[in-house]
């Protein structure tokens, strides 16, 4: 049952988009326009941080050489290993993927807020997240900026860049499937007037709802 036809009269939006497609800049956004932001990655990466509740499965998994002294998982390692082995992927992925839907669920009983906002970048491959939603949006991004994106702020190589983005969605799919598109390939004053725009025509649909 979705959060609208349980009689719950928040908007939720699901957020999603490929990577470097400027997520966390348009939830920035939503969030001055008094949205509550929930991002599914930052739940990832505290789960995975010294204290984490994902450390345990992870360590009885992978073993300690994933560990770093601080107590928290050795990202770099891990990526290298997920990146060229997809068992290892899946396995990783089923401890983390359940641990973040409760904290997620969690949040959303705590949350008094009328407008919600969940990030989740494989959103059209998780029903559990679309039944939670009203409404979802997809951020477009032409693929040569998004390779520039991650390149300039993650410095990984072109070509795990791209490989990572081969295991996404296409663009064109997820375009047909979201409820609304915001295109960011240009200024940041322009996507904050797409965002407006955007949390103009939901406020009204929430009106008429009530």
């Amino acid at each position: 049952m979705s959060i609208r036809e349980s009689g719950n009269h928040k908007i939720i939006l699901g957020v999603t988009g490929l990577l470097g497609s400027g997520k966390s800049t348009v939830t920035e956004i939503f969030s001055e326009y008094g949205a509550y932001i929930i991002d599914t990655d930052t739940i990832s990466h505290q789960l995975t941080s010294k204290g984490g509740e994902a450390i345990g499965p992870i360590k009885e998994k992978f073993g300690e050489g994933y560990i770093i002294t601080d107590g928290g998982l050795d990202r770099e390692k891990m990526r290298g290993i997920i990146f060229y082995d997809d068992k290892k992927k899946i396995i990783l992925e089923n401890i983390l993927h359940q641990l973040i839907y409760q904290r997620v669920l969690g949040l959303l009983k705590q949350i008094n807020n009328k407008y919600i906002a969940i990030v989740v970048p494989l959103l059209f491959k998780c029903p559990e997240y679309l039944k939670l939603i009203n409404y979802s949006l997809f951020i477009d991004c032409e693929e040569a900026l998004l390779i520039q994106r991650v390149k300039k702020r993650s410095n990984l190589p072109c070509n795990m860049i791209k490989r990572i983005l081969s295991t996404q969605m296409p663009r064109e799919e997820q375009i047909k499937l979201a409820d609304y598109v915001i295109a960011n390939n240009s200024l940041k004053i322009d996507l904050r007037k797409k965002v407006a725009e955007l949390c103009s025509e939901i406020c009204f649909q929430l009106s008429t709802e009530n």
